[in-house]
């Protein structure tokens, strides 16, 4: 009986299969295609992690050891925060804003009150 011939998805060589759900040639070559994979999907997300990230460091610096703090809209612009990158909302009556692990309650239209989510 001839034995079925496969093409390797990653390196496209032909093998034929010791197993019968193997589907790449070597071991080495399944982990490169999902390390690409994954190396892949990283750098989608890099832009919206850079931003996020840059949003947490400025509600850190802002806090420091404090509670919780009151700081208006235009500095938070100047200090370069992106109102478009956030980890999760509140209701929209509340108007509360997360990035990871602080909380920004909206008090005004143009004052936040930042606060740690401890």
């Amino acid at each position: 009986m001839e034995k079925e011939i496969r093409i390797d998805p990653y390196t496209k060589e032909k093998f034929i299969p010791r197993r019968s759900n193997q589907i790449y040639a070597t071991r080495k070559n399944q982990t490169d295609h999902n390390n690409s994979k994954a190396r892949h999907r990283r750098i989608e997300k890099f832009p919206v992690q850079r931003a996020l990230d840059k949003n947490h460091n400025i509600l850190k610096k802002l806090l420091g050891n404090l509670r919780e703090v009151t700081v208006t809209i235009e500095f938070l612009r100047g200090a370069g925060f992106n109102f478009k990158c956030l980890t999760s909302l509140g209701n929209s009556h509340d108007r509360i804003f997360m990035i990871f692990n602080y909380r920004m309650l909206a008090i005004s239209n143009d004052q936040y009150k930042i606060s740690r989510n401890d």
